[in-house]
This record gives C-alpha cells, structure tokens and sequence, in this order.
C-alpha cells in the first residue's frame, strides 16, 4: 500500500492515476470528455461500464466489474504517471489494453516502442534512481486502456 502511494516501483496503476499536475505535465489531449464526479477537472476521457460507477466501497465488499474505469485517448493525446525508483534499474511498462490499438510507451521523453497492440516495452538502459514520468500516447483513432504496470528488471 505504501510503495503505491510513494508510486514505488514495482507498481500497478489503474488508467486513472495519472498525474495531478495539469495540461501539459499529466496529459495532453485535443478534446475530451471527463467523467463527472471523477477527475472532472482534467481534460481526460474516463470511461466507464456503468452508467454511474458506485464509488461508496465502504463495508470492504468487493468492486463490480461494471465500476471499472478505463481512460480514452484519441490519437496523439497522452496521458503521463508519476514513479519513483529506490535504485537504478532497467524498466518493463505493461499497458492494459481493453481494444485493439497503437500506442507508444515512454519514459522522460525516451520512447521504448511504438506499433499496433503494443502492451509491454522495455528500457535499453538503466534508468536512474528517483522520480520518472511514464507516458502513453495514442498512436490510434482512439487507444483505450484500463492500467499500467512498471517493474524493474532483475
């Protein structure tokens, strides 16, 4: 809980948790339509399976696949996540594609792949330790992912 809070890797981010630091920093889009009630104020499509996503799991009982949320980029938007590195490692980004599309996956602006279904890439190098921002564009009409996982590589 606590390395995921500190966005420690290794980590799972739902699509949502991208960053907090606005247009620009966290993601940039040509047009979007936010969800109400979630981010509403990030110019980001979050899509959702219901028709209202119950947000009250208070009693511990398990979410319901129809509270899923899932962020929609069209082509050449993007949206950016913050993580931090104890040590220097190499790097897999995995992207959980809920459609078929092309993405491009970086890290500080290096990009490690680009193409159609592109759900797993790698660093050549070894990256430093400390605070990194992981991008995912569209490379697509329209790219639709649910996570991002980032784990370093033994």
């Amino acid at each position: 809980m606590v390395s995921a809070l500190l966005r420690r890797v290794p980590l799972r981010l739902p699509a949502t948790g991208f960053g907090f630091r606005g247009s620009g920093i966290s993601y940039q889009t040509a047009s979007a339509a936010p969800l109400a009630g979630f981010r509403g104020d990030d110019l980001v499509t979050i899509r959702s399976i219901a028709d209202e996503p119950d947000f009250h799991h208070t009693d511990g009982s398990a979410r319901s696949p129809g509270d899923s949320l899932s962020v929609s980029l069209d082509e050449g938007d993007w949206v950016a996540y913050e993580v931090n590195l104890a040590a220097p490692t190499r790097l897999t980004v995995r992207v959980g594609l809920a459609e078929s599309a092309a993405v491009a996956i970086d890290v500080d602006d290096e990009e490690l792949a680009v193409g159609d279904n592109v759900v797993v890439a790698t660093t050549a190098r070894v990256v430093r330790a400390g605070r990194h921002a992981v991008r995912v564009t569209s490379r697509s009409l329209r790219a639709v992912f649910d996570w991002l996982e980032v784990t370093p590589i033994s």
